[in-house]
């Protein structure tokens, strides 16, 4: 389904300890078009309660997806390792595991690593 145009309420979906990547793209000024380059920064919320060096770390964390963009634009063979990568499957199933629920503009990435985790979910 196509959700271009229709009211997204992002905020309800958040919670105070999340790290957001946002991704802006940068428009033309003559005609509005996509230049081909984007902002990309990291937000994440002053309520959060996680412990001091646990948010530093998921800052960090953050920051290093962030710096793989120019290295991805730079380093021909860390692209085709991570195109790879994003394309190699593991015993018939993926490690990488997208999950883009109907009539949401969220994408989940679980990177598992051929294992499964008993992790908190939403």
């Amino acid at each position: 389904m196509d959700t271009k145009g229709k009211h997204m309420d992002i905020v309800d979906k958040l919670d105070k300890n999340d790290f957001i990547i946002r991704v802006r793209p940068n428009k033309n000024k003559s005609n509005g078009a996509w230049s081909g380059s984007a902002d990309i920064v990291v937000i994440t919320s002053e309520d959060n309660d996680l412990p001091d060096s646990e948010w530093s770390e998921l800052m960090q964390f953050s920051r290093m997806m962030c710096a793989s963009v120019p290295i991805i634009e730079e380093v021909e063979t860390f692209r085709n390792l991570l195109h790879d990568y994003l394309n190699r499957s593991h015993d018939g199933q993926q490690d990488l595991f997208i999950d883009k629920p109907k009539d949401s503009n969220i994408i989940h990435l679980k990177f598992l690593n051929g294992a499964k985790r008993n992790e908190e979910k939403d």
